[in-house]
């Protein structure tokens, strides 16, 4: 399997980081790597996840992040 990185702009609003984890949880796959950090913008935040898995379930995992309300965009930022 392979480690594949996205990253995710969202609202800063409470709980919008526990639906993402949640998803991801749901589907058995362990995080590698999570950073979540303020932008210029107080109201949104940007989260850099690192999962490792079979890339047809991540590539279900992205689309399925950017129908969750407060994600406003879903970035693929490297397959490593």
């Amino acid at each position: 399997m392979k480690s594949y990185r996205f990253k995710i702009l969202i609202e800063n609003k409470p709980a919008v980081l526990v639906r993402i984890l949640s998803l991801i949880a749901a589907r058995n796959y362990n995080i590698n790597y999570l950073l979540n950090q303020k932008t210029k913008d107080p109201t949104i935040s940007e989260v850099i996840i690192d999962i490792e898995g079979k890339k047809i379930i991540l590539e279900q995992m992205r689309k399925q992040f950017s129908r969750i309300i407060n994600v406003i965009k879903v970035h693929d930022i490297e397959e490593i």
